[in-house]
């Protein structure tokens, strides 16, 4: 029996429903976002986060599942860590990557025409850039099952972070907004519109 139903506190049991409700939001979250990149997750969580369904998890409880997740993360070396900034599990990565390189290839001719010294130093960037990411993808690529399924479950921990961080600031924006409607309600504070 859990400590929250032995003491028969009206507080304990409300943070035990807090409790619940964040692994059901974070058990969804990584459903969501099992196979996305890390842009697409962002985008997905955004939107899952802010629904009223979580206003009842309380800031705490979110602390705690991160500290707890941020544990289970450092336990993962530097092959699942560079597999998951590879994204090799995702097809569409590859265009995220391409649309990068043209903006690279556009801000170095600019700056080309006003320095050239500055369109020699974007191009650098660029092919650091795109270094970076093949000695990412060499170094992360998976030998066996089971590195796979690490740095799937690595990948799993990021995303479930990520949610964790945006469930955090969903409830604090929403908190913030309550406490402005009821100062504009008491006329401590008024708005101002430009």
């Amino acid at each position: 029996m859990s400590i929250a139903l032995e003491t028969k506190n009206n507080k304990s049991v409300k943070e035990t429903k807090s409790a619940a409700l964040l692994n059901k939001y974070l058990t969804n979250a990584v459903d969501l976002t099992h196979s996305d990149t890390y842009i697409g997750a962002h985008k997905t969580l955004n939107e899952y986060a802010s629904r009223d369904t979580w206003n009842d998890i309380e800031q705490k409880d979110i602390d705690a599942k991160r500290a707890e997740v941020k544990a289970e993360m450092k336990q993962y070396g530097l092959k699942e860590k560079a597999a998951f900034y590879a994204n090799l599990r995702s097809g569409e990565h590859a265009r995220e990557t391409l649309i990068k390189a043209g903006i690279f290839a556009v801000a170095a001719c600019v700056a080309n025409a006003v320095d050239p010294v500055a369109g020699q130093a974007i191009a650098g960037a660029a092919l650091l850039y795109g270094a970076s990411k093949m000695a990412a993808g060499t170094i992360g690529e998976s030998k066996n099952p089971k590195q796979l399924f690490s740095s799937r479950d690595y990948a799993d921990l990021k995303h479930a972070d990520m949610a964790l961080r945006k469930l955090s600031s969903a409830l604090q924006k929403k908190e913030l907004d309550t406490m402005r409607r009821e100062a504009i309600i008491r006329g401590v504070y008024m708005p101002v519109y430009r």
